[in-house]
């Protein structure tokens, strides 16, 4: 069967014997090892990259629904959380109805957060306005 492509083109049944020893890998000191989050921020920016890297049109309810329970405990949060779609989103324009529909859904799932200056709340749309405006002044 020659000029046929694939993994076994014939001849030996492969080149290690079957009475060879096999060799046992031994562990570095400093092999790599994923590590952990050393704030609650990072921890978030771990969590809401994660699910954006799983959505699709067809998902989209369920990631919103996995980043609306992350329980946003400051506007700081929500501020970083929406920065990562938005660089998402601009990341990959062909998604980019997709990242408007789970803002829509954030929006009324994720509650606002009282004004530090006083005036109104900072919701999820707000955030988001303040966000695509640094990102397109600079």
């Amino acid at each position: 069967k020659e000029g046929e492509g694939g993994r076994d083109r014939g001849g030996a049944e492969g080149t290690r014997r079957k009475d060879a020893p096999k060799e046992v890998l031994v562990k570095s000191a400093n092999a790599y090892r994923p590590g952990r989050p050393v704030d609650a921020e990072a921890a978030l920016k771990r969590s809401v990259q994660a699910s954006l890297n799983k959505i699709c049109p067809e998902n989209v309810e369920l990631i919103a629904s996995q980043i609306s329970e992350m329980n946003f405990a400051s506007i700081k949060e929500l501020e970083v959380a929406i920065g990562l779609i938005m660089k998402k989103a601009l990341a990959e324009p062909h998604y980019c109805e997709t990242y408007a529909d789970l803002v829509f859904r954030l929006h009324s799932s994720i509650p606002s957060f009282d004004n530090p200056e006083g005036g109104k709340p900072i919701t999820v749309k707000t955030t988001l306005l303040n966000v695509c405006q640094e990102e397109f002044e600079s």
